[in-house]
């Protein structure tokens, strides 16, 4: 699974993307991140 197909999945679980970046992993190969956040409301 790529990362738009992963995003679109935490989105639909209600995660929003809030910063996606190019990073350097530890093999030296450059990958895409992205961050993602989800608001929890505390009932009650």
């Amino acid at each position: 699974m790529g990362l738009e197909q992963n995003i679109r999945l935490y989105q639909s679980l209600g995660y929003a993307v809030v910063k996606v970046e190019d990073v350097i992993n530890a093999n030296g190969f450059q990958v895409k991140t992205a961050v993602m956040e989800k608001v929890i409301n505390k009932l009650g």
